[in-house]
């Protein structure tokens, strides 16, 4: 079984201005568990443990999904805070093609016989779960970043450590 979702890999320029973030929220004292730095993503949909032979159900789906490349650019800082989540976040400008992208991914993901997990997409990059505290007032420069494709990725857990490998 593979713990699989889909999701927008992250450029190093973007990823950069994201860890400068975590580093000043760490500056100003807030715990948790911080995303690494390889494991910065957008979230699209989240599939959960997947047989092998589906993967290729899952590809199929992505691979079926209408794309052209788009850009996002963050916004702004918010916090999921309740049973299902308490996570830190950097938010993206409202963005029509990214959320329609994702409609038609689950469409697709639907029609190839692809269980996921059917919640509202929230355009958000985890930075701390757990955090001690909901700071969110941090000065968000706003980056830019073109998306050239939806990746399929696997949550694989080495040497107690979490890693996101692209399949």
């Amino acid at each position: 079984m593979a713990r699989i979702f889909t999701a927008i890999k992250l450029s190093d320029d973007f990823k950069q201005s994201l860890g400068e973030l975590q580093n000043e929220l760490r500056n100003r004292g807030v715990g948790g568990y911080y995303a690494k730095y390889q494991n910065l993503h957008l979230t699209l949909t989240f599939i959960g443990n997947v047989p092998e032979e589906q993967l290729v159900s899952v590809q199929k789906a992505v691979s079926e999904v209408d794309f052209e490349p788009f850009e996002i650019c963050t916004d702004h800082m918010g916090f999921f805070n309740n049973d299902e989540a308490k996570v830190l976040w950097m938010g993206l400008e409202k963005n029509d093609i990214l959320e329609n992208m994702v409609t038609c991914l689950k469409e697709r993901l639907m029609a190839n016989g692809v269980a996921f997990q059917h919640k509202d997409f929230k355009a958000h990059i985890t930075l701390v779960s757990k955090p001690t505290e909901f700071i969110t007032d941090l000065n968000v420069v706003k980056k830019r970043m073109t998306v050239n494709k939806i990746s399929v990725m696997e949550t694989v857990v080495a040497n107690n450590r979490v890693q996101f490998v692209e399949r």
